[in-house]
């Protein structure tokens, strides 16, 4: 019954991937010089968690990278007669690089106003026993030093209720 959360962060992740997704989404918003810095496949969404460091050393991708993840699940039962009843956290965490500072702040931007955007239209049901109310937040990590370039991340993480009997 606790896999609820990762079928969850599997469901998110279609919706980033379709071809009205996060990639269409976060080039509407990028300019014309922007967009050239994206990777020519848009970006890599990636279903579950691991460290950016390890997802780069041990597979050919290239950045902007959205990982999708649950974070955690919490049964609180609320629910009387419910075996789960609480809270499922999911993650969005997005890295992004660049040659300057100001182009990393567009692209976080761009992505977090894209994810938050794909989040108001996927409110209500998710599958049976999932529901997302609206709610987020945002939490935006420095600029470092990745490479040859700069790399920054953002995390969108949202709550998910969860009822299974």
């Amino acid at each position: 019954m606790l896999h609820i959360g990762d079928e969850c962060a599997a469901a998110l992740a279609e919706s980033f991937e379709s071809v009205d997704g996060l990639a269409a989404r976060w080039n509407e918003l990028l300019s014309e010089v922007d967009r050239e810095a994206l990777a020519p496949s848009g970006v890599t969404v990636i279903r579950g968690q691991a460290p950016l460091e390890l997802l780069l050393k041990s597979t050919p991708m290239l950045l902007p990278v959205c990982q999708v993840y649950c974070r955690k699940v919490q049964n609180d039962l609320r629910g009387k007669f419910n075996a789960v009843s609480g809270r499922a956290e999911l993650v969005v965490e997005c890295t992004v690089s660049g040659v300057s500072v100001d182009e990393l702040t567009r692209q976080t931007s761009a992505a977090i106003t894209a994810i938050t955007a794909i989040l108001a239209e996927q409110r209500g049901a998710w599958l049976v026993g999932a529901y997302y109310d609206g709610a987020w937040s945002v939490d935006v990590s420095p600029a470092r030093l990745g490479g040859k370039q700069f790399l920054q991340s953002c995390r969108v993480g949202i709550a998910l209720d969860i009822r299974k009997a």
